[in-house]
C-alpha cells in the first residue's frame, strides 16, 4: 500500500482543516492522456488542468506474488470513456 507522508497524516487526522482531500488521476491513453479530478469543478494541480469527472478507486491490493492492483470505476454517462476505449481497441 502507498504510504502518506507524516505531514499528510497529521493534516488528515485534524478535526477541522482549511483544505480538502481530492482524488486526482492521470490516465495514460495513447496520444491523449486524461487528467481527471473527482470534484464538481475543474482544478489546476502543478500547472496541469484536471477535468472534473466522477470516479472512484478501491483500496490497492498487493501481495508478494503479483503486481499491486487497484479497481477504478469511472462514470460513462456522456460516453466519453467508451469513446476512448473504442478508439484504442479496448
Amino acid at each position: 500500500m502507498l504510504e502518506l507522508s507524516q505531514a499528510s497524516i497529521i493534516e488528515k487526522n485534524k478535526i477541522a482543516t482549511s483544505g480538502v482531500w481530492l482524488l486526482a488521476l492521470e490516465a495514460q491513453i495513447p496520444g491523449n492522456p486524461l487528467y481527471l479530478v473527482n470534484n464538481t469543478e475543474n482544478l489546476t494541480l502543478g500547472g496541469q488542468e484536471y477535468t472534473a469527472f466522477p470516479f472512484s478507486l478501491e483500496d490497492i491490493t498487493e501481495d508478494s506474488k503479483e503486481l499491486p492492483n487497484v479497481k477504478l470505476t469511472v462514470s460513462n454517462v456522456t460516453g466519453t470513456i467508451q469513446r476512448y476505449v473504442e478508439e484504442n481497441n479496448g
